[in-house]
Parts: structure tokens; C-alpha cells; sequence
């Protein structure tokens, strides 16, 4: 909108008038040119007393408005030497045109709002998950204890265990072993949650309360059993054989198999993130790319990646069932460095038949009998080959184990 000092200096002689015009000489004006100097005045004041736009909306307009709102006084103003006008095509091109507090960021107060609320949340949330991470590596690992526990599943003819007692403190690596079909698989399978006790109680702490109380005073209160549910939480399993359960097309999916997948725990994936780049270094293989499939590993790459897949989950008890199965002495001496490693962070309890090379990790041995029965073991004991072979249906399938009946000791 031009301001009445632009429409004076149309007239000649104006102050707005161009150099050229300047140096002309006055000439009296004519009739036909106040005339229309006289309805550019009219058509002025009728735009400024119409309603303008609201306060903080402005609106742009290009030249060839407001030569048709004012009646090109701008090109007659400098003579006809007003700037190109920009074509009609890229007029519409442009869109429409957009308040200044809605260029601003002050469109949609309400979706800004909630923007920024849900980063709040989600920083909240790493921050909570981070905090617990740094709780849970600096808590000991689970003091688990069993008492009286059966199980006898519907159809068997005898339970497959039967009255199980013993106590695993925190920290320590606990041995079981056994002939096959005596129940160790199934003992781990009922501290990890996977099937529930038919009789006895289960506890798992971070510190459990000694059953005796001191010189003659009565015994202390433990708290409740734990339930089936927080014992998936708080323990981890790893089977034997466990490159036959990969279920992930590479690393990466094998690794986060079992994340959340919803929106609302994306900042639980983003610390289940940091802590598995954690343990990917803890167990030799962050500079194994993930982008590989679990078969293209070797067989102790394999079972480091199986105890790293429970090792994110930040375990207070591992299980594990015959981790040096199938492995040369070469992987079997580095999945050992790797369970000592892990022995300071969270309890173990550990069935095998291999007990050379675990030997010098063991805190507490118990042996199980067929028919479901276990029996503390004295550790450390005073024969090793004979505690072994004890272990196996025969000394053929012992020398089998050992690779064609090469004695241990």
C-alpha cells in the first residue's frame, strides 16, 4: 500500500519525483492530469479506511498488485521504469500465502505441545533405564535357594524330580551334575520359569536371610517364594547346543529377537541398545559385523553370542546347560575366560559333564540321582576323572565324550 508522501510525489515536481523530472522545468498541470491525480487521492483513502489484516498477519504482495490496487502509480511514479513483473505461472507456484506466526513455529501450538512432551517423556525414560543399568551392574548376583521341590508332570509314572533342596549364594558358580535322564535339564527349566514346581518353594534375592538364626535362636522369616513370573524376569538360560535354537537371519535380528517392538518402549530399546554394545565388547565380538547370519560363525563365536543374547537382558542368575558340548580345546578354553568374567556380575549355576577346565571356577558341586534326587558333592573333590566318568551312562560314552578315550588326567 503506498503512503500518501508516495502519491504526492507523483505530481511533477514532487518530493518523490525521479532525478529526470528534478531537472525538467516546472509545467503548470493540466486539467485531465489533477483529475486523476484527484481520484488517486480518492481511491487512497477509501483503501486506508478498509478494514486491514489482523494484528500480526501480514500478507505480501507482489508488484502487479499493487500496481492494479493503486493504479500502477508506481510505474508512473519513475516513468515507466518499474521492475518486471513476475508472470501469473509463477504466482500460483509460489502457493498461498502463509501468516507470519505460522512461518514462525506458531501454527499448531497443540502438536508442538505434544512434540515436545513425548521428548520429555522419552529422555525421562533413558534416563530411568540407564539409572537401573547402573543399579543392576552394581547389585551382586541372585542368592538362590530350593526347598522340597517336586516335579511330577501329568501322564509320568515318577516324579522327574523329587524333593530338590539346596542354596546357591550370590556370585558363586554352582556345578550340577549327573547321569542323563536324572532331571539337571529340568531343574534349570523350573529356575528359569519355563515350568512351574508341583510341590516345594523357590526364593531368588539379592540376599536371602540364613535359615538359622545364630546359637539357639529360632530361625529367620525368609519373604515369599518367587513366583514363576519374576523368575523369567531375573534369570537367563542358555541350552545346550544353543546355535540350534537361532532363530535371527543375522546378528542383528538374533540379537533383538526378543525386544519390545511397540513405540512406547522405544527408550528401553534405546538403553537395550547401549547395554548390548556393552556386552558385544564384554564377550570378544564387537567387531564381528551384524549384518551375518549366526551359521557364519565358528562354534565359540556361536556360544558367545548365545550368552551375550542373555547377557543384555542384565540376568541375576545364568543357567547353563553343557556350554563346552561339541567345542575344540581351543573354545572351550574361551567360552571358561568368558564364564569367569561373567562370574563377578551374576550368580551361575551350571550343569556338565566336563569338568576339567570348570574346575577352578566351581564354589559348590551336587550331584543327581536317577529318580529325581540330588545330593550335595564335597568340592573340591579328591578325584576328578572318577567324579566324571560318575557322571556318564558308561565308560564307553565317557571315552566318546572325550574324543576316542583319551584319559583327562
Amino acid at each position: 500500500m503506498l503512503s500518501r508522501r508516495a502519491v504526492e510525489g507523483c505530481r511533477p515536481g514532487g518530493i518523490a519525483s525521479t532525478s529526470a523530472h528534478a531537472a525538467a522545468p516546472t509545467q503548470p498541470a493540466s486539467a485531465a492530469q489533477r483529475s486523476g491525480v484527484r481520484q488517486r487521492r480518492a481511491r487512497h483513502a477509501a483503501a486506508a479506511a478498509a478494514p486491514g489484516p489482523a494484528p500480526g498477519a501480514t500478507h505480501a504482495l507482489w508488484p502487479s498488485q499493487l500496481g492494479r490496487q493503486h493504479g500502477h502509480a508506481a510505474a508512473h511514479c519513475t516513468g515507466g521504469s518499474s521492475p518486471p513483473l513476475a508472470p501469473r505461472a509463477a504466482q500460483r507456484r509460489r502457493g498461498p500465502r502463509v501468516p507470519a506466526a505460522a512461518a514462525a513455529g506458531g501454527g499448531d501450538p497443540a502438536g508442538t505441545n505434544a512434540l515436545a512432551g513425548l521428548f520429555m517423556a522419552y529422555a525421562a525414560q533413558m534416563q530411568q533405564q540407564m539409572q537401573q543399568q547402573n543399579a543392576d551392574a552394581s547389585l551382586p548376583g541372585a542368592h538362590v535357594r530350593a526347598r522340597g521341590v517336586s516335579f511330577h508332570p501329568p501322564g509320568a509314572e515318577a516324579p522327574l524330580l523329587d524333593g530338590v533342596s539346596f542354596d546357591l549364594r550370590s556370585n558363586q558358580l554352582g556345578l550340577v551334575i549327573g547321569r542323563s535322564g536324572s532331571g539337571k535339564t529340568t531343574l534349570l527349566q523350573l529356575l528359569a520359569g519355563l515350568s512351574e514346581q508341583t510341590a516345594g518353594d523357590i526364593w531368588m534375592g539379592r540376599q536371602l536371610p540364613d535359615e538359622a538364626g545364630g546359637s539357639g535362636a529360632p530361625p529367620l522369616a525368609l519373604p515369599p517364594p518367587t513366583h514363576i513370573e519374576q523368575r523369567m524376569q531375573q534369570v537367563g538360560l542358555v541350552f545346550q547346543f544353543p546355535e540350534r535354537h537361532f532363530l535371527g537371519g543375522d546378528l542383528m535380528e538374533e540379537l533383538t529377537f526378543a525386544w519390545p517392538r511397540d513405540f512406547q518402549y522405544w527408550g528401553q530399546r534405546q538403553a537395550l541398545a547401549v547395554r548390548l554394545q556393552q556386552v558385544m565388547e564384554s564377550v570378544g565380538l564387537s567387531d564381528i559385523p551384524l549384518n551375518i547370519p549366526p551359521s557364519a560363525l565358528s562354534g565359540g563365536q556361536q556360544r558367545r553370542l548365545a550368552l551375550a543374547i542373555q547377557l543384555v537382558r542384565s540376568p541375576s542368575l545364568l543357567l547353563l546347560d553343557e556350554p563346552l558340548s561339541g567345542l575344540d580345546w581351543r573354545a572351550r578354553a574361551e567360552v571358561v575366560a568368558l564364564l569367569a568374567a561373567v562370574k563377578r556380575r551374576c550368580t551361575l549355576l551350571v550343569v556338565s559333564h566336563d569338568l576339567r577346565e570348570l574346575a577352578p571356577l566351581v564354589d559348590v558341586g551336587w550331584r543327581m540321582r536317577m529318580g529325581g534326587g540330588m545330593e550335595a558333592v564335597p568340592w573340591p573333590p579328591s578325584s576328578l576323572t572318577s567324579l566324571e566318568d560318575e557322571g556318564r551312562e558308561d565308560g564307553a560314552a565317557a571315552a566318546a565324550a572325550r574324543g576316542g578315550g583319551v584319559p583327562l588326567l
